[in-house]
């Protein structure tokens, strides 16, 4: 499949009646006076209703050994196809007077170009300026809103002078608002000159190969379409930055299927599609031939409508040889009003009770996103020429962007017109505005409203502000009493305003939202206030009287901060449990802890073999509470090759059945044991009773000797076998009774683990 999309050929700038398209019109609501962000709605207008009214020329030469007539008749097919619903479609010949064919854009678009295909348009040894006429007067006589004559011809006239009749038609028809397209078939066609400043434009097709694309350009310009550029299509792919309000699918080939559109949303349009095909043969009467037929000439039109969101977008088809899409953007025309003397902006809102003050104005309009509001700016919108048709009193006024636009009080309406691309069309109405007596400006001091406010003292107080005229002249009772402020803050803070006693004075406070400090906060700076929320108020005071409008703006940068005394009364007892869980994680992580993985063996001062002591890991306790060092407890053995000679176990020799450890705080890398209240008590008991055995002259076992062990060496550690590593510990030697207890370092070895 081939996708070819082709720009038609361009036209002029200034052609205020050549084309004419209103898809959509976009209610633009923005509110007066606001600097905020509007929001839009959007309306599905009518189109306007067209008639076009074509003089088409049946004569000979289109027939006789050529396939002019079939391209010409073709053109006819897809030009039905493409009408809109408010549109019409006539025909006049020129081999009789009479209107030959008569399409409405109401039926759908498959009976709508049958109609044309069944149609026998006959022939004619002549080519008379008579079906100019006659389609021109029918167009005088339409309530259509926009009207097309379209002429057709392939050679002379007749008669001599019949060209300068057809001139004067056509001066004729666009002196009285009709839009005139002149189609010359062939290079030695007659033909008029161009007049697109009042709506008069000319179009060439060299040849009969010409005729479709240059009838598929006027088509654009009657429906104010353009060709989707190829940038835009790969495959059957869209992509677009702007909504669309329609894309036309014009598919040639014998076979061509189209199915749905997808859009970016997911969203499956099917389109109103009518097969287009070549006529057999130009008319029954076969008394000038029957023509030469060109069978390419065939495809499908398929229409898309609705609101199409801007992105990519999957177009289902098969089987075309030539694709091209026609696409109408589905947007707005907002439109900026400054009066030059107060500055004072206007938006207008279609569709509402729009209301503007007397004075002069610099008008700006613009495009708008339907969807979003926002202005747009796209290649396929570009080069638009804005043309403003102002009416009031009867009277009509054009001006282009940028002008300027002086109006009295009254009533008056504005339609805006935009050609972009040359070819794409747009309107915006906006009726019956209503205009009041001139604004005289207003001066507003808001100095005493702070640049820096905190949310707590919100309720604190108001702040004055005041208004005067800039003429000096005082505000009068009447002025005062219809006198309106409002204060407009971009951060959705609600202000109060109250008018003072005093002529030309006012308080202006700040609202909690629905009255509660803690909620306003977090919805301006967050839970925690860690910074400040920039904001702009908007002052406006206005009042009015039966002759004049009087009206102030002016703004303030303002901050707002928020208050960590809320904080605290609002999530005192969160913080409070955070601080003690991380309390209770510090202690955990810090608090003194045993090794693990050793195997303990103490050396006894006159014991060859260490005395192993049982260990597990598993079985140290209070290993999980944050608070109290580890523990741990060593059950004594006596070595397996112990003797009674003087190899006895720690039970055996001392009666320690255990010897319990108490993690300590670590020294450098190291870390520090004692021995447990029970063991220190143990070793007391003992030695008492061996004092109490010496004393008393029994025999019994030695004093035991808790002194320290010096530690080995590295290389004595190597050789023992026994011996691995050393980890010291505190502990508390025995003394004679009524002597001091002194602290002693301890070592404990340990086997690595195997």
């Amino acid at each position: 499949m081939n996708f070819v999309s082709t720009k038609p050929r361009p036209m002029s700038a200034l052609a205020h009646r050549a084309v004419a398209l209103l898809l959509f019109a976009i209610v633009v609501s923005v509110a007066l006076l606001s600097s905020s962000a509007p929001a839009y709605a959007a309306t599905d207008d009518a189109s306007p209703s067209r008639a076009l009214a074509i003089g088409y020329d049946n004569s000979s030469s289109m027939i006789t050994d050529t396939d002019k007539w079939c391209g010409a008749n073709y053109s006819l097919e897809v030009l039905a196809a493409m009408l809109d619903e408010n549109d019409e479609m006539v025909v006049y010949t020129m081999e009789e007077e009479g209107q030959k064919l008569a399409v409405s854009g109401a039926t759908d678009a498959a009976s709508r170009v049958s109609q044309v295909h069944e149609t026998d348009l006959q022939i004619s040894n002549q080519t008379e300026p008579h079906a100019a006429r006659e389609a021109s007067e029918y167009l005088q006589s339409s309530s259509a809103e926009e009207k097309f004559l379209i002429i057709t011809t392939d050679g002379e006239f007749t008669t001599g002078g019949k060209l300068d009749e057809v001139k004067e038609i056509v001066q004729d028809a666009a002196s009285k608002g009709i839009t005139v397209i002149y189609l010359a078939i062939g290079s030695d066609a007659e033909t008029i000159e161009e007049d697109p400043d009042h709506g008069i434009y000319v179009k060439s097709a060299p040849d009969s190969n010409a005729i479709l694309g240059t009838m598929v350009d006027i088509a654009n310009q009657v429906f104010g379409r353009d060709a989707l550029p190829e940038s835009s299509v790969g495959g059957s792919q869209l992509n677009f930055d702007v909504p669309m309000a329609e894309f036309i699918v014009f598919a040639q080939g014998p076979e061509v299927e189209v199915g749905a559109l997808t859009t970016a949303d997911g969203t499956v349009i099917n389109g109103e599609q009518a097969k287009v095909r070549y006529k057999d043969s130009p008319s029954a009467d076969t008394s000038y031939g029957t023509g030469l037929v060109n069978e390419d000439l065939q495809g499908v039109v398929c229409a898309f409508r609705g609101e199409i969101p801007k992105g990519e977008a999957t177009l289902d088809i098969n089987g075309a040889t030539n694709v091209e899409i026609y696409y109408t953007p589905y947007v707005g025309i907002a439109l900026d009003m400054t009066e030059s003397n107060t500055a004072i902006s206007y938006r207008l809102q279609p569709g509402q009770d729009n209301q503007l003050s007397a004075g002069t104005y610099d008008v700006q309009p613009y495009f708008v996103d339907p969807i979003n509001g926002e202005r747009v700016e796209s290649d396929l919108l570009k080069d638009p020429v804005f043309d403003l048709a102002v009416q009031r009193d009867g009277e009509e006024q054009h001006l282009e962007s940028g002008s300027q636009l002086s109006i009295e009080p009254g009533t008056l309406s504005i339609d805006v017109t935009a050609v972009t691309n040359e070819t794409v069309r747009l309107n915006q109405s906006y009726p019956d505005i209503n205009v009041a007596p001139a604004v005289s400006v207003m001066t507003l001091d808001v100095s005493a409203v702070p640049s820096a406010l905190a949310v707590a003292d919100f309720a604190s107080k108001g702040y004055p502000v005041t208004v005067q005229k800039a003429s000096g002249k005082p505000i009068t009772e009447e002025e005062w009493a219809q006198m309106e402020f409002t204060v407009e803050d971009d951060a959705g803070v609600v202000w109060k305003v109250e008018k003072g006693t005093e002529i030309g004075t006012a308080t202006v406070q700040p609202q909690w939202t629905d009255g509660n400090a803690w909620k306003t906060q977090r919805q301006l700076v967050g839970t925690f206030p860690l910074g400040a929320k920039a904001s702009t108020l908007h002052f406006t005071a206005e009042t009015a009287t039966t002759n004049e409008v009087f009206r102030a703006n002016e703004e303030k940068k303002i901050a707002y901060t928020g208050d960590w005394m809320s904080v605290l009364r609002h999530l005192w007892l969160p913080l409070l449990l955070l601080l003690i869980a991380l309390f209770l994680l510090f202690k955990y992580i810090t608090k003194p802890r045993l090794p693990r993985k050793m195997r303990p063996h103490i050396v006894l001062p006159d014991v060859d073999n260490p005395v192993a002591l049982s260990y597990s890991e598993k079985r140290i306790t209070n290993r999980y509470s944050p608070f109290g060092p580890e523990r741990v407890v060593f059950n004594a053995q006596t070595p397996k090759d112990a003797t009674m000679a003087g190899e006895l176990g720690l039970y055996d020799r001392y009666e320690l059945g255990r010897i319990g450890l108490v993690a300590a705080k670590k020294e450098g890398k190291n870390r520090k044991f004692v021995f447990d209240e029970q063991t220190l008590a143990e070793m007391r008991r003992h030695i008492k009773e061996a004092q109490e055995r010496e004393e008393s002259g029994s025999p019994g076992f030695p004093n035991p000797d808790y002194q320290p062990k010096p530690a080995k060496s590295f290389k004595d550690q190597k050789s023992s076998r026994s011996m691995g590593s050393t980890i010291g510990f505190k502990g508390f030697d025995v003394p004679p009774l009524g002597q001091r207890r002194s602290e002693q370092e301890y070592r404990l070895y340990f086997k690595k683990p195997s």
